[in-house]
Parts: structure tokens; sequence; C-alpha cells
């Protein structure tokens, strides 16, 4: 679904509100007594995915169905990854999955939590 004027800023910014109250639950996570570090390393991955995603709505009118964080930032305009290129989209895109199911990859600590909180506010 192709948007235009109004509706695509619209949607711009239900993506940036999802986006944050992403990160800010993933950082309140984090200041919890007992944090489990998945959470807010998959809510971070979340968070970054949804505002690279609220700006190809802003330029193109959709968001594509991706979780990996560098392929989408490569469907952004030649002067958008700048803006986005301080994070550490690397480390934050295995979240996705890896955060979320027992894979064959060890368990997120919480020194993964707090990068991946530190990297999505980029």
């Amino acid at each position: 679904m192709y948007m235009t004027g109004p509706d695509v800023e619209d949607e711009e910014r239900r993506w940036l509100r999802y986006a944050r109250e992403d990160l800010a639950l993933a950082q309140a996570l984090l200041e919890r007594r007992h944090p489990v570090p998945r959470h807010p390393c998959w809510l971070s991955q979340q968070a970054a995915e949804k505002a690279i995603k609220a700006a190809l709505v802003l330029t193109d009118g959709e968001a594509p169905f991706v979780h990996d964080l560098e392929a989408l930032v490569n469907l952004l305009a030649e002067d958008w990854p700048e803006e986005v290129a301080r994070a550490d989209l690397e480390a934050l895109t295995p979240w996705a999955s890896d955060a979320r199911y027992p894979v064959e990859r060890p368990e997120p600590t919480a020194e993964n939590a707090i990068h991946s909180v530190a990297e999505a506010r980029k």
C-alpha cells in the first residue's frame, strides 16, 4: 500500500512512536533489579528497525517486512545512511531472532543489553 501526503506523515509518526515506546521499555527493563538481558536486546533492535522504517515510509511511502537493519538502511536515500550509520546496526540485527528464540548461540548478557540500548538511542 503506497501512501501520499498527510497519510505518509501520520504513518511515519506512528512508526516513530512505536520505536520510542520500544526503546523506553528496553531502558525500563534494563533498570529493573534483575533484568532479563534478551528483552532489552530485542526491543532495542525493534526500536532501531522501526525508526529506519519511519524514514522509509517518509521517503518511499512504505516499510518492507525486513529485519536486517543494514539492508533497511541501504534502501534509504543516499543522504540518510550518514544519519543512522552511527549506530552499530550489525550488532543489533541478530537480536531480531536470537533474543526471541532459544537458538544455538550464547544467550544475551547484561553487557549486550546495555550496548544494544545505547546503540538504539543513536
